[in-house]
């Protein structure tokens, strides 16, 4: 592919002779996606102004424009220019419409990612249902329906192992309920792997710390959260920590080990508090739980972690130590109370 032939000059240095094979693509919509994907790589604003130009000037179909505009735009959020990003990405959307319902399916299916990969995620996910009711409403054969809606369900998996966790999860949510429906159960299997860890790190879940948390390689796991310091160490281990348990690996507690030893050398903010404390409650480290809630400086905020643990405490029988330990030290008659009738 020409396209292809020319990033390969671009990295190789022979910028001149890249733009000389820009100019003599014979395809307009070529030489955009040329013009942007070169544009990007040299952090060049001009050559995606070119590639601007040639798509108002000489791209003429709906389909080709959709994909010229998020090609740009697609690059601007690369070089941090968000908002053109943006105008140029609504400007795909807009012609999505125009489209017939099976080429406006493939393209927004492939536009949806590249808004989930350039940091817009809910504008993704609606572009991803425009492309799935597309696709559904196509006038195509079952078969040739059920593969498109399968493709579908693919990319946006790729796309949440891309993403943080808290993007990543509605991404495997809405695939794994298209492999599910689609009877792929393998597929879908693995999406509720990938989306249980996703929940259990969804503070400092990073795409690369997930990829080796789901393959259980957690020594490497936490050598990338040790490049971290503070409390974003300190919760990434807890998560970890989290998983390995949910994992029944036995370096479950070896982790959160490592992680109560990082955390005696910080003072943490009462929203981290609160996850550690969550997360301990989680792996049933009901002792240390209570310990960390009561270091929770806002009396509310410790009112509530105290709260949790002693719900927790109380469905595991230890009534005597709710009333003993954790009643005495809640602030709110309100939460008392609600308390006290679970102990009846």
């Amino acid at each position: 592919m020409e396209i292809d032939e020319i990033i390969e000059l671009v990295r190789r240095g022979s910028i001149e002779d890249a733009i000389d094979r820009i100019a003599k693509l014979k395809s307009p919509l070529d030489k955009v996606v040329a013009l942007a994907r070169v544009g990007e790589m040299l952090r060049n604003e001009d050559l995606l102004e070119d590639a601007i130009y040639v798509l108002e000037k000489h791209v003429k179909n709906p389909g080709d424009k959709v994909t010229g505009y998020s090609e740009v735009a697609s690059s601007y959020s690369k070089l941090g220019k968000l908002d053109l990003a943006v105008e140029y990405f609504k400007r795909a959307i807009e012609l999505l419409p125009e489209l017939k319902d099976y080429e406006a399916g493939i393209l927004a299916t492939s536009l949806g990612a590249k808004l989930a990969l350039s940091g817009l995620p809910k504008l993704a996910m609606e572009v991803f249902d425009f492309a799935l009711d597309s696709i559904v409403r196509s006038e195509i054969s079952v078969i040739e329906k059920t593969d498109l809606i399968f493709q579908l369900a693919d990319i946006m998996e790729s796309v949440g192992d891309e993403l943080h966790s808290k993007y990543a999860l509605k991404f495997y949510e809405r695939a794994y309920e298209i492999f599910d429906y689609l009877k792929v159960g393998e597929r879908a299997r693995s999406l509720e792997k990938k989306i249980e860890l996703a929940k259990a790190m969804k503070v400092e879940g990073t795409p690369e710390v997930r990829k080796l948390a789901l393959a259980g390689m957690f020594k490497e796991a936490i050598s990338l959260l040790s490049s971290l310091s503070g409390k974003d160490k300190v919760i990434g281990l807890f998560e970890l920590a989290l998983w390995a348990k949910k994992l029944e690996s036995y370096e479950a507690f070896e982790i959160s080990d490592l992680a109560l030893k990082e955390l005696k050398s910080l003072s943490l903010d009462d929203d981290s508090l609160e996850r550690i404390v969550n997360i301990l409650l989680e792996m049933e480290l009901f002792d240390t739980a209570l310990e960390v809630s009561l270091s929770i400086k806002d009396q509310g905020k410790r009112d509530v972690s105290l709260a949790k643990v002693a719900l927790s405490l109380i469905k595991i029988g230890e009534r005597e130590r709710v009333v003993g330990d954790i009643l005495p030290r809640i602030g709110s008659e309100y939460i008392k109370e609600e308390i006290v009738k679970k102990l009846r």
